[in-house]
């Protein structure tokens, strides 16, 4: 990972932490994924406090939201593989101020967020990834 990247991940990590402890000051663990293509993008979040797993609401943090799809853009542009961009990224973080990045190349379906249909509100495919350390 290139310099560039490297601080916009550090950002990207600090708004997500900055965006929940807004929301819920007693969070535990938040996600945040950023989707794009090469026509839009967009960000989908939930975060975990004592009472469970809440979705955020895009719509009323529109600084936040503006900020997130910001930094979101500028590392896909700072950060290739292969020559091609990333489609999804998935930002997680807990309490104790440990995150993780972790990068989808191919499968812009990777980690999606939802409660819809009975799902948790955690990002999908979540246990196979490397907890926090």
């Amino acid at each position: 990972m290139n310099e560039e990247a490297s601080k916009l991940v550090v950002e990207l990590a600090k708004q997500a932490i900055g965006t929940v402890r807004v929301t819920s000051p007693d969070w535990i663990d938040v996600f945040i994924r950023f989707n794009a293509d090469d026509a839009q993008c967009g960000w989908k979040g939930s975060y975990v406090n004592p009472t469970g797993v809440h979705i955020f609401d895009v719509l009323r943090l529109s600084n936040e939201s503006e900020r997130i799809r910001s930094l979101g853009l500028s590392l896909r542009d700072s950060l290739t593989k292969d020559g091609r961009k990333f489609v999804v990224c998935l930002v997680r973080a807990n309490s104790n101020f440990q995150y993780q990045i972790d990068f989808e190349w191919h499968d812009e379906t990777k980690w999606n967020i939802t409660k819809l249909g009975g799902r948790s509100g955690l990002p999908e495919g979540l246990e196979s990834l490397p907890p926090l350390a």
